[in-house]
């Protein structure tokens, strides 16, 4: 776990001097999301209609910095 967390934060600092933090950071946002998928997957617990609302919103914004930073690269 530390290992994972080390070289996270070192990915990051290596895109943020590329110009590529924002892109990075935003898929911080899917960290819950995947909580929530081996939740249902290990424990058989379902998502709640908020949580189903709550992942498509974040999902749809973690697109959008991705879709806008892509563009803004070519």
């Amino acid at each position: 776990m530390i290992g994972a967390s080390i070289l996270a934060v070192n990915a990051l600092h290596t895109l943020m001097r590329r110009g590529q933090a924002t892109r990075v950071t935003s898929l911080l946002y899917l960290t819950p999301i995947f909580a929530v998928l081996l939740e249902l997957l290990f424990f058989g617990v379902v998502p709640t209609a908020t949580s189903i609302v709550g992942i498509v919103v974040t999902c749809f914004g973690v697109a959008l910095v991705a879709w806008k930073a892509s563009r803004a690269v070519r």
